[in-house]
């Protein structure tokens, strides 16, 4: 292993303070890696087999969500676009008796309007029912399942439920 040589710099020229003296980076050491026999390698076991994994299981989509999302953000774009196109107006050319109309942007805004608030409203309506078929389960999940038990009396029978609501 090759020692790094030092430079001694003889002081500041302005106040005569001494330096600290610079180590020379012309041969820099070299680093030998310590590897690990390969019998201990084998022996540890495949990556990560020591974490544990377990959690609660994802929710299963039920597509509702995804569409709803989705109709929702195309909806809201496509308002926006009506928007644009209904904020442009008639385009004109000329003025008095020679002026004539271009391209009439109304009608397309008007109608992208519409296509825009039936897809935002039928996004929101298939989110809100997605929400309610989800509070649902978890309502079912939580309270358990009903239980049905037959009574017998002296004056006649009947059944008994018993559930968690």
């Amino acid at each position: 292993m090759i020692k790094p040589r030092t430079i001694s710099m003889p002081g500041c020229c302005m106040c005569g303070a001494l330096l600290l003296p610079l180590p020379c980076l012309a041969a820099p050491p070299t680093i030998e890696p310590k590897l690990a026999p390969a019998a201990e390698v084998e022996s540890a076991g495949p990556i990560g087999a020591d974490i544990d994994v377990e959690g609660p299981a994802p929710k299963p989509s039920s597509g509702l969500d995804v569409g709803g999302s989705v109709a929702v953000a195309l909806g809201v774009a496509t308002l926006v676009w009506g928007g644009v196109e209904l904020s442009r107006g008639v385009v004109v050319q000329g003025g008095g008796r020679e002026r004539r109309v271009l391209i009439d942007h109304r009608a397309a805004g008007n109608a992208l309007i519409a296509v825009g608030a039936t897809a935002f409203i039928t996004g929101a309506v298939l989110l809100a029912f997605d929400w309610d078929q989800s509070t649902r389960t978890r309502k079912k999940r939580r309270a358990g399942p009903a239980n049905f038990y037959p009574v017998f009396g002296t004056h006649g029978a009947g059944l008994a439920v018993a559930a968690r609501f």
